[in-house]
């Protein structure tokens, strides 16, 4: 049985994807840029909000600071956490159970740290993980596996006994780079991606499942 599970938030727990859509543009488009090139949308989807900030600033002229970028970006998504995020069907029910069986579960994401304790707080949730680590935490993204170990590290498991939980390709393909174990959760915002990620994951979900987590 695993005992350690590293989730990610954004469209694995939360079906909260939505909430990013379409921010940079609209940041960068109140900064006054009008033209985007044909791979924005894909480019930032894999980067974290600081990655993010950086790319901004550097390849369409924003005279800003990264973090007053961030800043503002986090602005824009705030109150979406803090009144609206919800988890995804069955997810509650899965973190139940894992929690039952003495599972100690973490949270790693590109999303900042305040803005999923306020929605976890709302949802009487924050006590079934062990803490939070963002990608602003460990200063890179998921395209880098940092964040990973440094959230099985702190679980105090390893490779054998730890599963990642994700939706995204970028991380499920950072992941098992790294021969980690990966539950493929799925999502609207990574339907083009669902070959690649079935053909990855140890296993695909539909719906969240403790069971298949548990069973890896």
């Amino acid at each position: 049985m695993n005992k350690y599970v590293i989730f990610d938030l954004d469209g694995t727990l939360f079906d909260s994807m939505s909430f990013w859509d379409g921010v940079g543009r609209e940041f960068l488009k109140s900064q006054g840029v009008t033209e985007f090139p044909s791979d924005f949308n894909e480019k930032v989807k894999a980067m974290s909000v600081v990655q993010s900030s950086t790319y901004f600033r550097d390849n369409f002229d924003i005279n800003m600071s990264i973090e007053g970028i961030a800043d503002k970006m986090r602005e824009m998504v705030s109150d979406k956490y803090r009144y609206n995020a919800d988890f995804k069907p069955n997810v509650r029910n899965s973190l139940d159970i894992l929690a039952g069986a003495g599972v100690k579960m973490c949270i790693a994401t590109a999303t900042y740290r305040e803005l999923i304790e306020e929605a976890l707080d709302r949802l009487n949730a924050r006590n079934y993980f062990e803490f939070i680590l963002s990608c602003g935490d460990v200063g890179v993204g998921k395209d880098n596996p940092k964040i990973f170990y440094e959230s099985m590290n702190r679980l105090g498991g390893n490779k054998d006994n730890t599963v990642i939980v994700e939706d995204a390709l970028h991380a499920i393909v950072t992941a098992k780079a790294e021969q980690f174990k990966v539950v493929a959760v799925e999502d609207v915002y990574q339907r083009n991606n669902v070959d690649k990620i079935v053909s990855l994951a140890d296993k695909y979900l539909r719906v969240m499942d403790a069971n298949s987590i548990l069973e890896i």
